[in-house]
């Protein structure tokens, strides 16, 4: 009976560790682009211009799956797939991304960008 007993602590422990794990990330939020660059050329100054000019390119994930990318005023829906790591934007395909310490990459033909969640959300991250 006390092996019965210490089996099932062990199998229950397991488990319960098993659920803390690093599972997949919590995506929900708003992201704001930081970072933009095509091959070598890192394209900074532009991505200011663009900010200096009103315009912003933002990134809203919703916990439902859906989310919006805003560039300057216009808005295309999207929906991600966490555990995939993929985002379909329509129109358009399937684009994968990682996700590290607030920041959402997309690489594509040596072409990068990152879009950092907002300052505010990160707190509750």
């Amino acid at each position: 009976m006390r092996r019965l007993l210490k089996l099932f602590f062990v199998f229950t422990l397991l488990f319960s560790l098993a659920g803390c794990g690093a599972g997949r990330p919590n995506l929900t939020g708003e992201y704001e682009i930081t970072k933009l660059s095509a091959g070598d050329r890192d394209m900074s100054e532009e991505l200011e211009l663009i900010k200096s000019m009103g315009m912003n390119i933002t990134l809203v994930l919703n916990k439902d799956g859906t989310g919006t990318l805003e560039i300057a005023g216009q808005t295309i829906p999207l929906t991600y797939d966490a555990d995939k790591m993929i985002m379909h934007l329509e129109p358009g395909g399937d684009e994968p991304f990682t996700y590290k310490k607030g920041v959402i990459s997309f690489s594509e033909n040596d072409n990068t960008m990152e879009f950092e969640r907002k300052k505010e959300q990160k707190k509750t991250e």
